[in-house]
């Protein structure tokens, strides 16, 4: 989309392949990489001492910028070495849950991440780490929800932003994101079936496999891990994913 827009086309993504690396801006090889990136690479040329790679653990290497945001005391933008817990991160450099609330759940990686509750917070933040306990480090944003506000609430506004921010092009994300949204607007209501859980998993599971650009194919992450991490959500008339 990127690319796209660049030539001076609509900000739509295209039919892959062929891939940016062999045909990007204007047909020619391309290579994108986010700012973050792309600002390492003087520090990496110059670091003789080996002081970046002395950070981190195990195979996450270096530093992280991350975001945290959401019911926290201190939000903001913490870099921080591989390797220090989440709980870490949350109660040392963010100062804990307003008002000393519990922790409803923590998504981790921006929206379209996926969906942890308090059992990670001795979880090291690693790739391989986040990995294995079921979550991503993704943008590195940590979003943070108390007890005041239910999943399925939170589940609801996820999925209103994807549904608004689809740009419409391919079916798979059109139509997927209005009707999960439906369905979820039927829970809220206490009106949905057992149907309707089977014919939501089915159409996060298509979105993710044949939607053309990663919003698409990411958007149903976060309610695909809150059907692992709260099953009992989901548990009409004995529907699980």
């Amino acid at each position: 989309a990127l690319i796209r827009s660049i030539e001076g086309k609509a900000g739509r993504p295209r039919m892959k392949p062929p891939f940016i690396k062999v045909s990007g801006v204007f047909a020619r090889p391309t290579c994108l990489n986010n700012v973050e990136t792309l600002s390492l690479v003087p520090h990496l040329l110059l670091d003789d001492a080996g002081v970046y790679a002395s950070c981190g653990s195990g195979e996450s290497i270096g530093t992280k910028l991350i975001s945290v945001a959401g019911n926290v005391n201190r939000p903001g933008v913490f870099e921080i070495p591989f390797g220090m817990t989440v709980r870490e991160i949350l109660y040392d450099l963010a100062g804990g849950i307003q008002h000393d609330r519990k922790i409803q759940l923590i998504q981790f990686g921006g929206a379209s991440g996926k969906i942890a509750d308090a059992s990670i917070l001795d979880t090291p933040y690693t790739y391989e780490d986040l990995r294995a306990a079921g979550v991503m480090v993704g943008s590195g944003g940590m979003l943070v929800i108390d007890e005041r506000t239910s999943v399925l609430d939170f589940l609801r506004m996820n999925q209103e932003f994807f549904w608004e921010e689809s740009c419409g092009q391919c079916t798979p994300c059109r139509e997927g994101n209005l009707h999960i949204k439906i369905i979820l607007d039927k829970m809220a209501a206490g009106t949905a079936t057992r149907e309707d859980i089977a014919i939501m998993i089915k159409i996060a599971r298509v979105m993710s496999m044949s939607s053309l650009c990663g919003l698409g194919e990411t958007a149903q992450n976060t309610l695909m891990s809150a059907m692992k991490v709260f099953p009992d959500l989901f548990d009409i008339g004995g529907a699980r994913a």
